[in-house]
């Protein structure tokens, strides 16, 4: 049985193109390596065939690897800005652009804590969360406000 396969351009930076630069017919993974390489690579410019190709089923989810995790770190991201955003309400009268994160510095007396800090230099302005001997536990902790605070 043919399957329908995608070809996408691999990048310098190593990330692969959107969209598939070629497409062509074959039995199986093996046969379309080898007839891209035999038969489609020729046609290609000279510059193109010094380039990396990833090869790709077309009837398998297309999604570039580094896509899925991506999306669910931004989803996570502006889930935990919420969580900032609520957790600092009324803490402090600074009137500037802020931002939260983990601090571990001589403000938080040497101890991992979640922060408000200064956006422009990183200066804390008020702790949001308990002091945590490790960064795995202050992690656990956000992790807990995410599920509650999350949608």
């Amino acid at each position: 049985m043919n399957h329908n396969w995608n070809v996408y351009k691999i990048f310098i930076n190593g990330r692969r193109a959107k969209a598939p630069c070629v497409m062509f017919e074959s039995e199986n993974e093996e046969t379309a390596h080898a007839l891209f390489k035999r038969d489609i690579l020729q046609t290609l410019s000279a510059k193109e065939q010094k380039s990396k190709f990833c090869i790709v089923r077309a009837d398998l989810p297309q999604e570039r690897q580094f896509e899925g995790g991506l999306l669910e770190e931004r989803k996570k991201s502006r889930i935990k800005q919420k969580v900032f955003a609520r957790l600092m309400d009324g803490k402090t009268t600074y009137e500037g652009p802020m931002e939260g994160g983990l601090l571990y510095s001589d403000d938080t007396g040497w101890e991992w804590q979640w922060a408000i800090m200064t956006a422009a230099n990183h200066r804390f302005i008020t702790a949001i969360s308990p002091k945590f001997k490790s960064g795995k536990e202050a992690d656990k902790w956000m992790e807990h406000q995410l599920l509650l605070y999350g949608e």
